[in-house]
This record gives C-alpha cells, sequence and structure tokens, in this order.
C-alpha cells in the first residue's frame, strides 16, 4: 500500500529551490529517493523519502532519471529531468519528460511528451531569476505520482507540475502514467497556461494547448504516441482557470450549493470523447478560490472522506496578466493513501 508524504520548503533541512542549475534534480532526489530512505530532517524533523529509485543519473551534467516504485503497484515509468540550464530561459526551468523504460540518461522508450511534438519536453520553472534566491514550495507524493507547486517564481507567478501514474479507468492499462508542465521555455516572463489547470470540453476533449500528456491514447496503438488530456470540470463554476466546461474563459461565477462552504470533488481525466480516469490524490472545488495561498491546508472538506487534508497547489493559468481571478486552484490529499 502506497504512503502519502508531503514535504514544504520550510521543513528543517529541506532542499533549496532557485534559479540555479541541478536545484531541482536535487530537490527531486532528495525527495522522492533519499538517503537510506530519509528525504531529509533529523530526529523528530525527519522526513522519509517517497519510495521511487535513481534509474540513471549524471552527476556532473545535473541529470536524473527517477523510476517509481513497481513493487508498490506502479508502472515502472521513469520521469527524467534535465536541469543543467539548457532550455533558452537558462536554470530558471528544468526540461523534463516520462518514459516507459529507459536504456541510459539520455534514452527511452514512449518519450512523453513526444519529441517530434515538444521538442523541449514538460516545462518544470523554478524560478523567475537566475540567482541562489529560495522560492516557497511544497512536494506531495507517494511512491507513484508526485505534483510539485512552486508558490511564486519571484514574478508572483505560482506554478504546478506533476508526473506519475494515474488512476485508469482502463483494466490492466500499461500506459497509465502522465507528465504535466508548462509547453515551451518561458524565458524572464511566463504568460502560458499550462499544467494540470486547463480543463476539457462538454466533450471530453482536450484542448490543443494543453500540456497534460498521457503516454499513449484509450487503445494504446503506438501509432499515436502520447495524446494531450485536460481536467473534467463543473459546469458555470470553477476557481478561474481558463476553460472551464460551461463557463467564461475569464472570470467564473462561483456557485458553491452551502454559501461559505468549500466543496470538492474528484479531479477527473477527460480525453478522446471519454472519462479516462483520475489523477491520485487530487480534487477539484466547485468554488472559486481567488488568492487563497498555496501551500495552505484544507481540513475535513466537504465531499471528502474523513480525516482528509488537502494542500492547496496552484497555477497562474492566463496569458495576459498575473490577476487573482486566473490563478487556478486544486487540492491535493497528504494525509490519507491515493
Amino acid at each position: 500500500m502506497t504512503t502519502t508524504r508531503i514535504y514544504r520548503s520550510t521543513d528543517s533541512g529541506a532542499p533549496v529551490l532557485s534559479g540555479q542549475v541541478g536545484s531541482l534534480h536535487a530537490l527531486l532526489k532528495a525527495c522522492l529517493v533519499g538517503t537510506s530512505g530519509v528525504a531529509y530532517g533529523t530526529g523528530p524533523n525527519e522526513k522519509a523519502a517517497a519510495g521511487w529509485s535513481i534509474a540513471f543519473e549524471d552527476v556532473g551534467n545535473n541529470k536524473i532519471a527517477l523510476q517509481n516504485s513497481v513493487a508498490e503497484g506502479g508502472t515502472g515509468m521513469v520521469l527524467r529531468v534535465d536541469d543543467n540550464g539548457s532550455g533558452s530561459a537558462g536554470a530558471r526551468e528544468a526540461l523534463c519528460a516520462v518514459y516507459s523504460s529507459m536504456s541510459d540518461i539520455d534514452t527511452g522508450a514512449d518519450r512523453t511528451p513526444a519529441a517530434a511534438v515538444v521538442s523541449v519536453g514538460s516545462v518544470w520553472r523554478k524560478s523567475n531569476t537566475l540567482n541562489g534566491t529560495a522560492r516557497a514550495w511544497t512536494l506531495n507524493a507517494d511512491e507513484l505520482t508526485c505534483y510539485l507547486c512552486v508558490h511564486d517564481d519571484g514574478a508572483g507567478t505560482p506554478g504546478t507540475y506533476a508526473a506519475g501514474d494515474f488512476d485508469s479507468e482502463v483494466p490492466a492499462d500499461p500506459w497509465r502514467f502522465f507528465i504535466s508542465g508548462r509547453g515551451a521555455s518561458s524565458g524572464a516572463n511566463p504568460t502560458d497556461a499550462g499544467s494540470l489547470f486547463l480543463g476539457c470540453s462538454n466533450a471530453y476533449v482536450a484542448a490543443a494547448t494543453s500540456t497534460f500528456w498521457l503516454a499513449r491514447n484509450l487503445s494504446g496503438s503506438s501509432g499515436t504516441g502520447p495524446i494531450r488530456a485536460a481536467l473534467c470540470r463543473l459546469a458555470n463554476v470553477g476557481d478561474g482557470v481558463v476553460a472551464a466546461i460551461g463557463g467564461s474563459t475569464n472570470n467564473l461565477v462561483a456557485s458553491s450549493p452551502g454559501g461559505a462552504a468549500e466543496y470538492w470533488y474528484p479531479a477527473l481525466i477527460g480525453c478522446e470523447n471519454t472519462i479516462r480516469g483520475r489523477l491520485r490524490g487530487v480534487y477539484i472545488p466547485a468554488n472559486r478560490l481567488d488568492g487563497v495561498a498555496a501551500g495552505l491546508d484544507r481540513e475535513d472538506a466537504v465531499g471528502l472522506p474523513a480525516n482528509s487534508r488537502l494542500t492547496i497547489v496552484r497555477h497562474n493559468t492566463t496569458w495576459g496578466g498575473f490577476f487573482a481571478q486566473y490563478d487556478g486552484h486544486l487540492g491535493v490529499e497528504s494525509r490519507l493513501g491515493w
């Protein structure tokens, strides 16, 4: 059985995430794999690592390939992180991709997103500046899946990046893994929507701009390669997310049946005119949560199991400006198993 973990930049001994080469490499290596099972900290402040393993690592070039746990029911997918500053934004961002397997640090099968479609891969933004300024972050993870939220990159812009397995509606689905980030290297001023926060259409079809990628289509056909997906959202409600189902593409109307209460529902994945599965441990708010800070916890919210605790993650979701009503919100379970 997998075990949910939460790591925070405010923890004693936590890695520092910054706009310098290698900072994301070090953070993910520590939290997902650790040293002898320990991510960081000592004594009562010790944090156990999430239970992934290192498939390959090129320390000198700040590349690492991290594999989720087959022993705990995972696909064995591999997350490759290139954190050497080779993108157009330099060390502000790392370039990532997932694979069904890898034979060395630079070679793997079923690269997602496909190189022919997105050559740089999935862009995970660390900081708006090329220096050692520490950025606040939270990482929710278990042995199969991880969700990294950078609370503010220094330009008032939050970002959430994720990879690993999802819960598939396809029996024994060998392609039940994904990655989500930004769709392009964004220099000093990121303005793309990207990540998990772009909703699918009423027909459960992902937009052509979605940067949430599943490894294969519903049939698993090798001819199609990776496929774009998106989250399914309630009609006419939401949290300021662009292109929510049935809602405005700008400032959505809050509509919670309980007034001041917050309501949450599972993060279902839509693509190819159907529901493919759901994101493990993730919930979508039925309320708008304008301006609610990343990293805050929500205890026993409506629609969640008893003793649940959600950690708020955010992503800037507009191409035109960084305003509270455009900051998409999700909740990631940080106490109960996924």
